[in-house]
């Protein structure tokens, strides 16, 4: 017996990327696999569409720049306070 559908489009569409629907193995077993397809990419597009995909997080800002005083360090028995 061949996979089911729920089973083919899970290394294309990991569960955490899913919306709630297309958690459910039966519903997704409804489709084949082209159709399911099909459903994501309409849903990837309506997500871009209300703003919600992830190009609108954007980058992570850099953390602030930390300065230390000034010490000695023998990688051994007196290390740096940075360390």
């Amino acid at each position: 017996m061949p996979p089911d559908t729920w089973t083919r489009i899970l290394p294309v569409w990991p569960l955490e990327m899913r919306p709630a629907e297309m958690l459910d193995r039966n519903f997704v077993n409804s489709f084949d696999f082209d159709q399911a397809i099909k459903f994501k990419e309409h849903w990837l597009e309506e997500v871009k569409k209300q703003g919600k995909g992830e190009l609108v997080f954007g980058k992570d800002s850099l953390p602030p720049t930390a300065t230390f005083a000034r010490a000695e360090d023998n990688c051994t028995t007196k290390l740096c306070p940075a360390r």
